[in-house]
């Protein structure tokens, strides 16, 4: 299967803590990708901001 991979980093907003309960949008993202899309993701908690990692199966872009 060949895979669309992508990546999403915020910067500039609020302190954040990996340690709290996960709201609405990103149990929404979670969600979206592992169940919806039968994709991957990996959700990295860096001092400067949170970064995502997609992948997506790329027969959902081609119709394949």
């Amino acid at each position: 299967c060949e895979w669309l991979v992508f990546h999403w980093k915020e910067t500039g907003g609020p302190a954040i803590c990996p340690d709290r309960t996960p709201g609405f949008g990103t149990r929404l993202i979670d969600a979206s990708i592992k169940t919806s899309l039968n994709g991957q993701m990996q959700r990295c908690w860096d001092e400067d901001g949170l970064r995502y990692h997609f992948r997506l199966p790329m027969k959902l872009l081609t119709g394949g």
